[in-house]
């Protein structure tokens, strides 16, 4: 599903590398066998991703109140951590004395 996607391909090499035998004699191999068991586990749950997006895409539109309750949720994380950074910056910049 994701042979075109590049951060999809690199996501799954980091995470599969972790299952990879370095000792065995052939590792496109045990490659390849993860990718054919990771296949179906992705064609069953697509088609559940596809139903659930458009059911709930009127619901969660541009102009939404979740569209709007969402943003402001993200822009209050973002003011969160850049006040924390401020904060942080603050102290390792302050003159020693």
């Amino acid at each position: 599903m994701n042979l075109l996607n590049p951060k999809a391909i690199l996501f799954s090499t980091a995470l599969l590398r972790q299952f990879i035998d370095p000792h065995y004699a052939h590792p496109a191999i045990s490659y390849l066998m993860l990718a054919l068991v990771q296949l179906p586990i992705e064609l069953a749950y697509m088609p559940v991703l596809i139903f659930l997006g458009q059911r709930l895409a009127p619901a969660l539109g541009p102009s939404s109140p979740a569209a709007s309750a969402g943003h402001t949720f993200a822009g209050g994380v973002l003011f969160t951590f850049a006040t924390k950074l401020a904060l942080t910056l603050r102290h390792w910049f302050a003159p020693v004395h």
